[in-house]
């Protein structure tokens, strides 16, 4: 039985597949080359430091003659959003339609084709149980975890974009109806816990960002601690058992230790997957994931990524909220889940792949910028000291 994953794909299902990746693959090159053309710097920095998570994670596995889409096609569409940041307010825009779009979607197929986009949770190896009927949303979605978390990545973006006070609340309302039916906790406490920090701080600048970089840094500090602190297999419905399996395999050697089992350690069988019993997909929460698949090297390239990140957020955080915001939900989202899924292409790409490149992107841009200004202002005083 396989622990939360999807089924193998029916030859149209298969058919579909290939053609909506290379219509990715097709609009990520061409948006690359629009910002090549249009760029008026050199972005390789926060470019590298965007990818070298991907490259310690799957780079082995490219390298030996892999091809998986998912993993194949995220450093094509991160360059793509990062050479266009500038485009930052058109894709927040399309974002907030998306989500808003799932939750309605997902809850109207959920209602009228039950059989079809609803799951029955006594089936899956996790054994999550329904808040709400029998059975747990998924919509569109593999399963109702997957969906849960886009509806989860998408609180930040219409609490922080949606100015209508009315609209915002009543879009956020459709969302938390089909978190709720999704019954997929984490999602949804992470959820209130980001409209809380948002409300709270109001419109109090310095107090906002004082909270989103407190309770961030405190989500970080979880997502390493939980996996050891708790040892009971079937705590978080047994998503401790994997944290084990995939520890105990992790430092099971130097080599393993440093650089992991491979990017396919948790998707096909393995040491991993054989001591859990299934295939898991992924490590259920971010660290345990980085750590099985990359090793070290793969968790300082993450966390140099989560670092700069902050750093961007935090200077961009006056004229747009929504970074910080987005990494605290990514981070409170990875204590005892995956949404990154070891940055690939996975069902929660389309929101956290764009969130995470332009704002990196604008930061840097907003650096250059200021430095610029800074050598200017002393010149101007060099040269009225000079004159005067």
């Amino acid at each position: 039985m396989v622990f939360g994953q999807s089924a193998v794909r029916s030859a149209p299902a298969a058919t579909v597949y290939k053609v909506i990746v290379g219509c990715i693959g097709a609009l990520s090159v061409a948006l690359i080359l629009s910002g090549l053309a249009s760029a008026r710097r050199n972005y390789l920095g926060p470019i590298l430091v965007l990818l070298a998570p991907w490259a310690a994670l799957s780079g082995a596995y490219v390298v030996q003659g892999g091809r998986n889409n998912e993993l194949l096609l995220y450093p094509v569409v991160a360059i793509a959003f990062a050479l266009n940041w500038n485009s930052s307010r058109v894709v927040y825009r399309t974002l907030r339609v998306l989500i808003i779009v799932t939750a309605l979607s997902s809850l109207v197929l959920g209602a009228s084709q039950s059989g079809l986009f609803l799951s029955d949770p006594t089936r899956m190896v996790a054994n999550e149980k329904a808040l709400f009927g029998g059975l747990l949303l998924n919509g569109l979605f593999p399963t109702s975890n997957q969906l849960g978390l886009a509806l989860a990545l998408g609180i930040p973006i219409l609490m922080v974009t949606i100015k209508s006070r009315y609209w915002r609340w009543t879009s956020v309302a459709f969302v938390l109806a089909a978190l709720v039916w999704t019954s997929a906790r984490t999602s949804i406490l992470i959820s209130v816990v980001v409209i809380a920090v948002l409300v709270m701080s109001g419109s109090r600048m310095r107090q906002a960002l004082t909270i989103g970089r407190l309770a961030t840094v405190l989500a970080g500090f979880l997502v390493v601690v939980v996996p050891f602190v708790f040892t009971d297999p079937t705590a978080f419905t047994n998503r401790a058992w994997i944290w084990q399996c995939a520890l105990r395999f992790a430092f099971d050697d130097v080599t393993t230790m440093l650089f992991g089992g491979g990017a396919m350690i948790f998707r096909e069988a393995s040491p991993v997957t054989y001591a859990v019993g299934a295939i898991a997909g992924t490590g259920h929460n971010v660290f345990v994931t980085i750590v099985t698949i990359g090793g070290m090297a793969a968790l300082v390239a993450v966390a140099i990524l989560w670092i700069f990140y902050l750093r961007a957020a935090s200077k961009l955080f006056e004229v747009d909220r929504l970074p910080l915001i987005f990494l605290l939900t990514v981070t409170g989202l990875s204590v005892i889940e995956d949404p990154l899924r070891a940055f690939t292409i996975g069902p929660q790409a389309f929101i956290f792949i764009p969130l995470l490149a332009m704002p990196l992107a604008a930061a840097y841009e907003a650096q250059i910028a200021e430095s610029s200004r800074h050598v200017n202002s002393l010149k101007s005083s060099t040269v009225q000291k000079a004159t005067g």
